[in-house]
């Protein structure tokens, strides 16, 4: 296969149930520089003279392989039991099938639940309510194609028992007396009150005992598997006291500022370092690049920080907006003034 321009190393994994090998390959040729170029083609070829190999050695061979419709890293996230987009599907797939009666019921119970399913053409697809990116059912397994789910939901005929859809219970409406005015109250606004009002949604903070948690709907399922990338940025705007996009952008700049004037002085040291002779002198200043390093790292974190910040603020509104829609109850003319503040964060 490459022996002849391309240098390879082949591992054979001893310590699974199934035995089976690695290719590890230079893509430089040692003899003439050239790229190795593995198409289609060329993987087909490879897997033929493995195969041969084996059958000359009495090992078996898959004779019929199947090509995987799983995405690589939705396989991994589902094997380190990580909540996917496939598995939420695939669960509300089943209790949709579970609750209707007929095909015409699947996309009405889908709704409740918070997703869009779309029955027309060859291949149906289902989204997130929101959602912009649609997924093929197919793509899901052998039990959730057109005609499995149709089956699935006529399967028993008129025998079937229904199962209810659980739902979250509407909310209480309660009235308390307030003591002084809403304007002395001091309350989170901005960034502040948006990320902590989507963390509580998430179900990361807690609640009063006597006060139950709402169930964590699904339109913010996906984002659970981000709740680190959430915690560092909560962390920033309020170590920071962010709270409007101008105040991000001003902290942006200064910090980028700060980067490069960090960046001035590595390049300075940097330069005396390659002209040093003493040892010592040259440990020093090792020292001093290494932690203006560190600095310009922790500025990169921030700028990455902010920029995700400016990105999820929108995105978070808009979930924050259909969540509302699909299951709260219109809100009285009278209890608009209590809505939280991260409206001002504009």
């Amino acid at each position: 296969m490459w022996g002849a321009k391309y240098q390879v190393i082949v591992s054979t994994h001893l310590d699974k149930n199934h035995l089976h090998c690695h290719f590890a390959v230079n893509s430089v040729s040692f003899v003439d520089g050239l790229k190795y170029d593995r198409t289609n083609a060329e993987y087909a070829r490879m897997r033929s003279v493995a195969d041969r190999l084996c059958r000359e050695r009495g090992l078996s061979v898959i004779e019929n392989p199947q090509k995987t419709k799983t995405p690589r890293m939705i396989y991994l996230a589902e094997k380190n039991g990580e909540p996917t987009r496939y598995n939420l599907y695939r669960q509300a797939i089943d209790k949709a099938v579970a609750c209707a009666m007929t095909r015409s019921q699947l996309p009405i119970v889908l709704q409740k639940m918070g997703y869009e399913i779309k029955m027309t053409g060859k291949y149906w697809s289902i989204k997130m309510a929101g959602d912009a990116r649609t997924t093929r059912l197919y793509r899901l397994g052998e039990a959730y194609t057109n005609a499995s789910i149709t089956n699935r939901i006529y399967e028993g005929g008129l025998l079937k028992q229904r199962v209810p859809l659980d739902l979250p219970p509407k909310p209480t409406v309660r009235h308390a007396q307030l003591r002084g005015t809403f304007q002395t109250v001091k309350k989170l606004t901005g960034f502040r009150a948006l990320y902590f009002h989507y963390l509580y949604l998430l179900g990361k903070l807690p609640v009063k005992q006597e006060k139950p948690r709402p169930p964590v709907h699904a339109i913010f399922y996906e984002d659970i598997r981000k709740m680190h990338i959430y915690s560092a940025q909560i962390k920033l705007i309020v170590r920071n006291k962010i709270d409007t996009l101008p105040q991000l952008q001003s902290f942006t700049d200064k910090t980028q500022s700060q980067m490069d004037e960090l960046i001035s002085q590595r390049t300075k040291i940097q330069n005396k370092l390659r002209r040093a002779k003493d040892p010592e002198v040259k440990a020093d200043l090792l020292k001093q690049k290494t932690e203006l390093t560190a600095q310009i790292s922790a500025c990169r974190k921030d700028l990455k920080l902010c920029d995700g910040i400016r990105e999820n603020t929108e995105r978070m509104k808009e979930k924050i907006r259909l969540y509302r829609e699909t299951q709260q109850p219109p809100q009285k003319q009278q209890n608009k003034t209590r809505e939280r503040g991260y409206r001002d964060a504009r």
